[in-house]
């Protein structure tokens, strides 16, 4: 059993800053927004699990977004590049033993590159975005969620059990192209997104994917690809619905037999799957 409590830090924002496009946020020239935003968890394993104790864990994430149509004379694209930081224990492998995280924010202590993208508005279609992406930016995640704790509440278990190492999602982000049409804020929307099968690169079967990308600067391409697509409409409120769909054609372990042929559960059996 998990208690666990959080506090959101947002960055201290200038005042003249919330009277300009980046509020909240900093305006470091025209079209040009700095945006910052810190976590701190505090939580605790009071019975079950692996074990019992308490366990601390800080994110700080910075954001650059670039209008370039206002900065640099390049209508219809766009910028972005984020970073972060993350700073203590992973309390779920740690003390709890779940499939989900315990905190959204869990990760390998280290700072990391996160999104770096370019963006293309089509009209006001939609828009074609395409550089070092996150599916669970967008894709199968519950938006008015986004202030709870527990990480069941982003990317979905189903995929991060499935997927190599948890996926195109935080706190990774990985080659890859994303099409989307219409307003998912009002109105009907849909999007597609193609990324790289295997966020953490060609790492041993035993090696942590995060300690062998850790600081979010490999490209991977190996581990086949990963498509997602999401259709849905939003009526301006909160009611939002979604159906959706994702296919990874790379290579996955056999969760019945080893590499021999064996049952898994058989003595004989090697282990291997």
């Amino acid at each position: 059993m998990a208690s666990a409590g959080m506090v959101a830090l947002p960055l201290t924002t200038p005042a003249w800053a919330q009277e300009n496009a980046c509020a909240p946020g900093a305006a470091l020239a025209t079209g040009l927004c700095l945006r910052g935003d810190a976590l701190v968890d505090a939580l605790a394993v009071t019975g079950g699990g692996v074990r019992q104790g308490t366990a601390l864990l800080g994110q700080v994430r910075l954001r650059l977004d670039a209008d370039l149509g206002s900065a640099a004379g390049l209508d219809h694209w766009r910028f972005a590049a984020d970073v972060i930081g993350v700073y203590g224990r992973q309390i779920t492998s740690d003390r709890v033993g779940s499939l989900a995280a315990v905190s959204n924010a869990e990760a390998l202590t280290s700072v990391r590159l996160g999104e770096l993208w370019l963006e293309r508005d089509i009209g006001d279609a939609g828009s074609l975005r395409f550089g070092q992406l996150a599916a669970d930016a967008e894709f199968a995640v519950a938006d008015n969620a986004g202030n709870l704790l527990n990480g069941t509440f982003g990317w979905p278990v189903a995929t991060a059990a499935a997927l190599p190492a948890g996926g195109a999602a935080y706190p990774f982000a990985v080659p890859g192209v994303r099409f989307a049409l219409g307003n998912p804020a009002e109105g009907p929307f849909f999007r597609i997104g193609l990324f790289a099968g295997d966020p953490g690169g060609q790492h041993a079967p035993t090696t942590d994917p995060q300690r062998h990308n850790r600081y979010g600067t490999l490209v991977p391409v190996n581990g086949g690809a990963f498509a997602i697509a999401e259709a849905g409409f939003a009526d301006g409120t909160d009611l939002v619905l979604k159906l959706g769909a994702w296919f990874h054609n790379g290579g996955a372990e056999d969760q019945r037999r080893d590499a021999a042929g064996l049952s898994l559960a058989d003595p004989a059996s090697s282990g291997v799957p």
